[in-house]
Formats: C-alpha cells, sequence, structure tokens
C-alpha cells in the first residue's frame, strides 16, 4: 500500500508540470483537501521531494526517474493567515472557524536548506449541503496532462462536503469505453499520507479520440458528480509545416519555382520549436518535385506531397503538406537545347523560360541557377512562338526586339542612299573617262 502511496503522490506532480527534463531541485508540496466545514477539521501532510524542474510525460515513468519523498509533516512549522477563519495545529490538522478563505503554510528546514508551501483553505457552512461535490482533479489543472493513446494513467478526486465513509458508493464512467477504460478506484487509505477525502480513478487510454469522465457518488437523497473531457492524442507533440518566414504555404506553384519551408514542433506548454533542420525530408515524386533541407525545387506539373519526419522519445511523426504544379508540360518535356549554346534569336527555344525571382536568383531556361552573366548568354533576345523576347528574357514588342536585338535590319536607308550615292559617282567617274577618249582620239 505504501508502494501506491508513492506512486499517487508521483502522478499528482506529473500533472502539475509538462515538459523536459532539464534539472533536479528539492520541493515542499502541502497535499490534502482544500475545503472544510465550520466545526471540523481536516488533515494535511508536508511532503518534501527530490525530482526535475520539468516531467516529459512522454519518458518511461513521466521522465521522473528517480524520485525521493519524505513525509515532514511533524518537523515542519504550520500557520494560518486568518485564525479567524481556520487554524492549524503542529501536526497539519485544519479546523473550520467561520465562513471564508484562509491560506495555510508550511515551512520546512532540512540541512541548511528552507523549503515552504502554501494552499488555500475554502471554510463553508458546517450544515449546508449545496457545497457538496466532488472535484476531478487533471480537469482543473494548468496545464493538464497529455493523453497518449497506449499509457495507463490515473487522476484524483477530491470529495467535498461528502465524508470518506462514502468512497465504497463513488462511480466513474466513460462515455467512450474504445477510447478510455476505467480500470478501479483506489480508495487510498495510504496511513502515510493523510488524504482521507481523495480517491484514485486508475484508466487505460486505448486509442486517439475523446471520452467523457463522469465520476458520481449518492449522499442523503442526492446525486453529486463531476465531468472530464479527456482528449486523447496519437502522440506528445506535434508538427506544423510553413513557409520560412512561418506563413501559410500556397496551394498552387509553377514549374521552376522554389519554396523553402519550416517545421515547428509543439508540445506540451514548452515554446515552439524550430527543428527544420533535425528532420528527414520526403517527396512523393522526386520527378516533380525534389526536396533537400526543406528547400522544394518543383520540376515538372502535376500533384506532390512534401513530408518531413522528426523521431523525439521513440515516437514518430509525420507531417505532410501536397502542392499543385502549374506548366507547360509540353514545353517543360522536350528537347533541351546546347546549355553551353547562347540562344541569340536565330535559333529555337523549346524549354521553359528564363527567370528571375524575388530574391533576385537567376535561373536559366532549364530551371537551373546560375550568375548573371550566364543568365544573360542562355537567355538572350530570342523569338518564341510568334513572341519576342530581350536580352533578359523579358517579353517585348517586334520594334524594340528589331531595334535592340537585331541592329543590322533595323533603319536601312542610310545604307541605301550611301549605296546609291556611290554607284552613281561611280557611273559618272566611268562615263567621263569614255568621253575622254574619244576626245583625245578626234
Amino acid at each position: 500500500m505504501k508502494k501506491i502511496g508513492i506512486s499517487l503522490i508521483v502522478l499528482l506532480l506529473s500533472v502539475c508540470v509538462i515538459g523536459k527534463v532539464q534539472a533536479v531541485s528539492f520541493n515542499l508540496s502541502i497535499i490534502g483537501a482544500t475545503e472544510v466545514k465550520v466545526g471540523e477539521s481536516i488533515n494535511l501532510s508536508a511532503d518534501y521531494w527530490i525530482g526535475n524542474d520539468l516531467l516529459d510525460p512522454s519518458q518511461p515513468n513521466g521522465g521522473i526517474g528517480h524520485t525521493f519523498h519524505e513525509d515532514v509533516t511533524t518537523s515542519s512549522t504550520w500557520t494560518s493567515t486568518d485564525t479567524n477563519v481556520a487554524t492549524v495545529n503542529s501536526n497539519g490538522k485544519v479546523t473550520g472557524v467561520a465562513v471564508g478563505f484562509t491560506t495555510i503554510r508550511a515551512v520546512y528546514t532540512n540541512s541548511g536548506e528552507t523549503k515552504d508551501a502554501e494552499v488555500t483553505i475554502n471554510v463553508i457552512e458546517g450544515n449546508s449541503s449545496q457545497n457538496r461535490r466532488l472535484i476531478i482533479g487533471d480537469k482543473y489543472e494548468e496545464p493538464g496532462p497529455i493523453l497518449v493513446a497506449g499509457q495507463s494513467r490515473g487522476t484524483f478526486v477530491t470529495l467535498v462536503g461528502v465524508p470518506a465513509s462514502k468512497k465504497s458508493d463513488i462511480r466513474a464512467t466513460s462515455s467512450n469505453t474504445e477510447v478510455v477504460e476505467i480500470t478501479n478506484i483506489n480508495l487510498f487509505n495510504d496511513t502515510d499520507y493523510s488524504m482521507d477525502d481523495v480517491i484514485f480513478v486508475e484508466y487505460n487510454l486505448k486509442k486517439v479520440g475523446t471520452a467523457v469522465l463522469t465520476v458520481s457518488v449518492e449522499y442523503e437523497g442526492e446525486t453529486y458528480e463531476d465531468t472530464y473531457t479527456m482528449n486523447v492524442r496519437e502522440h506528445t507533440y506535434s508538427l506544423t509545416i510553413t513557409d520560412k518566414n512561418g506563413e501559410e504555404l500556397p496551394a498552387e506553384v509553377k514549374i521552376n519555382d522554389k519554396v523553402q519551408l519550416k517545421v515547428t514542433k509543439y508540445q506540451g506548454t514548452l515554446p515552439p520549436e524550430d527543428i527544420t533542420n533535425e528532420v528527414v525530408w520526403s517527396s512523393s515524386d522526386e520527378s516533380i518535385a525534389s526536396v533537400s533541407g526543406g528547400k522544394v525545387t518543383f520540376k515538372k506539373s502535376g500533384n506532390v506531397s512534401i513530408s518531413a519526419t522528426a523521431i523525439y522519445s521513440n515516437e514518430q511523426v509525420t507531417k505532410t503538406y501536397s502542392f499543385t504544379v502549374l506548366g507547360d508540360e509540353q514545353n517543360n518535356n522536350s528537347e533541351p537545347t546546347n546549355e553551353d549554346e547562347p540562344n541569340n534569336g536565330t535559333q529555337k527555344n523549346n524549354t521553359s523560360l528564363c527567370t528571375v525571382n524575388d530574391e533576385g536568383i537567376y535561373y536559366d531556361n532549364k530551371g537551373l541557377e546560375v550568375d548573371i552573366k550566364t543568365y544573360k548568354q542562355k537567355c538572350g533576345c530570342r523569338k518564341e512562338d510568334g513572341k519576342y523576347y530581350d536580352n533578359n528574357g523579358e517579353e517585348t514588342d517586334e520594334e524594340y526586339y528589331n531595334k535592340v536585338c537585331v541592329p543590322d535590319t533595323g533603319d536601312v536607308f542610310p545604307v541605301i542612299m550611301s549605296l546609291t550615292l556611290v554607284l552613281i559617282f561611280a557611273g559618272i567617274y566611268y562615263i567621263s573617262k569614255i568621253y575622254k577618249k574619244k576626245f583625245y582620239k578626234v
């Protein structure tokens, strides 16, 4: 029974704080009911324990490891902030004096180290039944425990205004036994700790889903109960995939687009963590899109899914995002041109157009990242499908194209006039020579 008592204390602590195991510390906790009737008494216990500041529920035993507990109730100093409401003796026994609230404080010193703990006590009317109720502990804990399928857990239930003798009459039910199965109602009569007004309901979390836990008892012709909605998850952590700035990703992209993805891990109340470089990336179709380090390159049109897989504490979680790649499939699959031969407008370009993204990164007509010099060589002036493109690969009109890209076919009038004048003067010259020869002979 003592073993059960210690395990219950461990569970109580595990629902108070959730996180990764980080540091060992010494703490003092007050255990017991928080309400008492006027003229009646309750017993509180002081528990001095050694454990971790942050607990990880995904680890064995909640990541607690070896935790030492010691009942220091009689070795602690007990005080009440308002003795007109309730008093407390040296053994932690609290007696209600008048309706109201007071704070009970315990202080314990060990080897020069002092620890203290406080609890607020509500004193209610001794003959009133309206304050009777059951309180499911996990329901009111902030944050509550992370419920993961395959685990076995339990929750404390406090009896308020209901005598301990009614423990055997308490019932616990689950609205969905395929998700949460009640296994035991522990009456908890451990002599090491005075928890006369507390029971412990144990259950198995069988699969992912939602179930409502209801704990009830009948007393003096009335039924008192409390309910707790339990959301059972598959894992203790979840992932999200966004763009590099944490914004929502587009559903549609274009051929040759490049997108940098970001993966964020969420676990309990821990701060969100960027694990982009820690996950394993994969593509459902490498011919449509490839991914490396979260950077996705879209190669051809089609539908593709990019997945990120993380493994923590033997739990594997995969998050997937789907894209639709838009583009000209015929142009994308045509025979490539010689990459080393610049396209100056005399050869047909059957591949995708050269592009420059918002970050000023240049891509040639095959979607490969290049420097600006190579970009201008491969993306020189060209005519394609009745359209004109300048030496930056941007669409232009025929007049600009002829003026900038084909200067030899620009303004030809001066050339024609020059040739005409040359021919005229040459003709005059030869005619004059002929006449001179004739005149000389005469």
